[in-house]
């Protein structure tokens, strides 16, 4: 809303007439500051008529409204109020009344509107660049300062002590500014109420004056061109990208000019002081088509590189050094450092990539922030055939090196490690409780031996090369009533895991060997990725359950002869008859039958 200055008026009719009219007006002869008038919130284009009875009240809000442009002081602006009736025309009663609100030290009258909270820039640093980057050197002897300057966008009219709330000879109605402080908060938090005041400390390190925190606003501390400069305390903050803002914090006054608080644009300080970092173990490879190194955080790229990076070549004696553009070839991008030995060094004789012993060396990597790499690295580097064949390293395949130096980067061939199955640990528990539930006995042998068949028959060679003995696991505990419940328990408990693939084919099948209590389920797991390429990337193991679905036959009877007397054509009624011995044989059987 644009700025302004309101009164309220009460128009009266003191008359005992039962009807008349007046008309509010401006006389623009004193509007020479061009003031636009609201009358209860409208313009007051042309006067504006009331119509009243005897002794009628009518209350109106009048506001005046100032052009553009920093003056906040005006002449007075004089309204008036005359009658509208008819016989008053040629001479109408009329009042008049002169709008002001501020007197100064010669008693002459103003129309002064209170200062709008005073607006400040960065200056300074800040003021050019809208991030600034604070390293490990800043932060040197436990002295981490940042200097912070502003600039007092008003200073030719009033400094910012002027305005403040705390100076003693300021005017009445200046009083208005309470500090001027620096907010910062961690950069992508949006809540509003994160925002932290920053501690400030003047030329003479102090951080308090006169009782209070040290701000941008206290006395003394302007220049003549309105810059005000402290320093900003940062030992207290983590390592992180911060917002960082300058805010004036004002009293809220009704009739203020603009808003109660003023803040600037919003600029980042990024807080680094950890040197960069080798991040594992890097594998370097005299034949590899690319060898990298990768660091903790991003690094320092730009060209010509700012790292030493150099590989010492001996043979015999002799010594070569091979540098970026003479026998190497070198790559810096975010977070890593890759190299390629070519083939021939710069002077064109020949380098062979077997027969000699390379170490490599780097100093002088710097991250973003320009925080140098503590320690020099240096390692030896090692020939592909002696990292690939020391295959008991997995991830061999998916550590974005070329393991078998065959010119390409994880592919299936440098996968030596194939997809393992396994079962839950409780359902292994209950595999190992006594000799009862493990069986590698003739029967295990037949079972194998049937199963051997069944993928001759099936075609299936890949299953006589995988599954073995060792393969296949006897579940003695629990027993099943049906195919289904014992799949249903080899689904809840199987665990397949591979070093490599995050999705793997999956295969369940089931037929019955031997007698019909152990039931075989054969679980095929592969890399899909693989699997027509590397062999040992199929795996399969088998699961054998006592599974049986048919109940038992039971048969009873008797052979005591019939009761002459009490008896039936079927067969299906006994009659014993009373004795007077403890026990009487009634030649009772049954018979239990299990298929």
């Amino acid at each position: 809303m644009p700025p302004q200055y309101t009164t309220t008026g009460k128009i009266r009719d003191e008359s005992l007439a039962t009807n008349s009219y007046l008309e509010l007006g401006v006389d623009i002869r004193t509007n020479n500051d061009d003031f636009t008038v609201l009358v209860n919130g409208e313009p007051l284009v042309s006067d504006q008529i009331y119509p009243l009875g005897g002794g009628d009240n009518i209350n109106t809000t009048i506001a005046l409204l100032k052009g553009p442009g920093k003056k906040l002081r005006f002449h007075p602006l004089s309204m008036y109020l005359r009658s509208h009736c008819d016989t008053d025309s040629s001479n109408p009663a009329e009042v008049s009344s002169t709008l002001w609100n501020w007197e100064d030290e010669n008693g002459e009258e103003f129309i002064k509107y209170t200062p709008p909270c005073p607006a400040v820039e960065f200056a300074g640093v800040f003021k050019t660049a809208s991030t600034v980057v604070l390293n490990k050197q800043a932060f040197t002897n436990q002295v981490s300062k940042l200097p912070v300057s502003i600039w007092n966008v008003d200073f030719v009219d009033r400094k910012l002590y002027d305005r403040s709330i705390h100076n003693p000879s300021a005017a009445f109605n200046d009083l208005l500014l309470e500090d001027i402080v620096l907010l910062y908060r961690r950069s992508g938090d949006l809540n509003t109420s994160h925002w932290e005041e920053g501690l400030l400390f003047d030329g003479n390190g102090a951080s308090m004056k006169d009782g209070r925190p040290v701000d941008f606003s206290m006395e003394s501390f302007e220049d003549d061109f309105g810059i005000v400069s402290l320093d900003w305390g940062l030992l207290a903050l983590e390592d992180g990208v911060y917002d960082v803002k300058i805010q004036s914090r004002c009293h809220t006054v009704s009739d203020a000019v603009g808003a109660q608080e003023f803040s600037t644009p919003v600029v980042n300080v990024v807080i680094d002081r950890t040197p960069p970092a080798i991040y594992g173990t890097p594998v370097l490879q005299s034949g590899s088509n690319t060898n990298f190194i990768q660091f903790t955080e991003d690094i320092y790229c730009q060209s010509p590189f700012v790292f030493d990076l150099h590989v010492v070549v001996t043979n015999e004696g002799s010594i070569s050094v091979l540098k970026d553009k003479s026998g190497l070839q070198v790559v810096c991008e975010s977070r890593f450092i890759k190299f390629f030995i070519d083939s021939y060094d710069h002077s064109g004789s020949s380098i062979s990539l077997s027969n000699f012993q390379y170490v490599v060396h780097l100093s002088n990597v710097e991250d973003l922030a320009r925080n140098s790499m503590d320690a020099a690295f240096e390692a030896s580097m090692t020939t592909c055939a002696q990292n690939f064949l020391a295959s008991s390293t997995k991830l061999q395949g998916c550590n974005g090196i070329d393991d078998n130096c065959d010119g390409v980067i994880d592919d299936c061939a440098e996968d030596l490690f194939p997809p393992v199955i396994s079962i839950m640990e409780s359902v292994e528990r209950s595999y190992y409780e006594g000799s009862d539930n493990v069986t590698y006995g003739k029967k295990s042998l037949l079972i194998l031996s049937v199963l051997i068949i069944f993928a001759i028959l099936r075609h299936l060679s890949k299953i006589i090369s995988v599954l073995s003995l060792e393969n296949i696991l006897f579940i003695r505990n629990p027993s099943f009533g049906s195919l289904d419940d014992a799949k249903s328990f080899l689904m809840a408990n199987l665990r397949i895991e591979d070093d490599c693939a995050r999705e793997l084919d999956v295969v369940i099948s089931s037929e019955s060997y031997g007698s019909c209590a152990d039931t075989l389920v054969t679980v095929d797991a592969s890399d899909p990725r693989c699997t027509e390429t590397n062999e040992i990337q199929n795996s399969m193991k088998g699961f054998v359950f006592r599974v049986d679905s048919t109940p038992p036959n039971v048969f009873v009877g008797s052979d005591l002869d019939p009761d002459p007397e009490f008896f039936d054509d079927d067969g299906k009624f006994l009659h014993i008859r009373e004795s007077s011995q403890a026990f009487k044989n009634i030649q009772f059987w049954y018979n239990i039958i299990v298929s």
